[in-house]
């Protein structure tokens, strides 16, 4: 259940810039520390930091 919960996470941390606090609620954690918590064990990473490392941006016009 947790590991659905932090799979289900992931596509809102790479396209959203919905706040972390939201995330954890949208994806039924009860608290956003106990999603940190969680996501870090399994992730090896936080949250905020996986955002920064896969956050899709759009391309920009003349990018190959």
């Amino acid at each position: 259940m947790i590991a659905q919960r932090i799979a289900a996470s992931l596509p809102l941390l790479e396209t959203t810039a919905v706040p972390v606090e939201q995330v954890a609620a949208t994806v039924g954690f009860e608290t956003p520390v106990t999603f940190r918590h969680h996501f870090t064990r399994a992730m090896h990473t936080s949250p905020s930091a996986y955002r920064r490392t896969f956050a899709r941006r759009p391309a920009c016009l003349g990018d190959s």
